[in-house]
């Protein structure tokens, strides 16, 4: 009996050695996997905070923060040591920020400072000629256009809040308009100015059928007394607008003769006849 008692004493301590064995493995390749991972993250810390605070790029400054972040999350960093590396996360997520935030105004802003421009001109627009007439109308719909391109810039691209009606009112200062937040009211306000050039428009219109119908009764007209001829109520600047536009749309051509220039109407008009 002593001698299956002493045997099965020494069996339980040989399995407990083993077991003490096993599980101190085990706790020590833990520890050293912890230890690793918290040394890789160190070593990434040290090098890509400083990256990412330098960096100019948006896409590498988001590559950064997504490696340190991994890393963060793998190194299981203690209590006592996190706030350090806390702060440092906090600093690269706002670089990443400030970089998304100024590529969506590079990409933004261009549209917001044209679109202003025509605002500005065609609310402040005071008629000198027809030719203002002509770049009411293109600026109207370039008004509208760059408007539309400014809110189509995408900000759910983006992981910083950007509110573009909020940056629109604090950018204009005090040449916004609450108008410029509803596309509805933006064009009624420049329908309303549009409005207020329909009879100098009529006006041009009218010109433009006075200048044709004096060039097809004459036939062929020299430029020059074309351009001086007085058409009642019109202008001689005004005269030479129409003529320019009408040149342009292929309603009028003109021929050189010697060092004379003389005008005629085109095919295109003729067929119109």
């Amino acid at each position: 009996m002593d001698y299956d008692a002493a045997a099965l004493r020494i069996i339980l301590y040989t399995v407990g050695f083993i077991l003490f064995l096993v599980v101190g493995n085990v706790i020590g390749a833990s520890s050293r996997k912890k230890k690793e991972a918290f040394r890789k993250f160190d070593d990434l810390n040290e090098r890509y905070v400083l990256r990412t605070l330098n960096t100019q790029s948006l896409t590498k400054a988001k590559q950064y923060k997504e490696i340190l972040e991994d890393a963060h999350k793998e190194a299981q960093i203690p209590d006592s040591l996190s706030w350090g590396y806390n702060d440092d996360m906090s600093l690269v997520r706002d670089a990443v920020e400030n970089l998304e935030m100024e590529d969506w105004e590079r990409r933004a802003v261009r549209h917001l400072d044209a679109f202003y421009d025509c605002y500005d001109a065609l609310t402040n627009c005071s008629l000198e000629s027809f030719k203002d007439v002509e770049m009411f109308f293109k600026t109207k719909k370039k008004c509208i256009r760059e408007w539309q391109s400014y809110f189509a810039v995408d900000v759910s691209e983006y992981d910083v809040k950007i509110y573009p009606k909020q940056y629109m009112r604090e950018y204009l200062g005090d040449g916004y308009d609450p108008c410029m937040e509803s596309h509805e009211a933006l064009e009624k306000k420049l329908d309303d100015y549009v409005q207020r050039m329909r009879p100098e428009q009529k006006r041009k219109n009218l010109l433009y059928k006075k200048i044709v119908q004096y060039v097809q009764e004459q036939e062929t007209v020299a430029q020059a007394a074309l351009l001086k001829v007085d058409f009642p109520g019109y202008i001689e600047a005004e005269v030479k607008c129409c003529y320019t536009e009408l040149i342009k749309r292929d309603r009028l051509v003109k021929t050189k003769l010697g060092n004379r220039w003389f005008v005629s109407l085109s095919d295109k008009e003729i067929s119109k006849q």
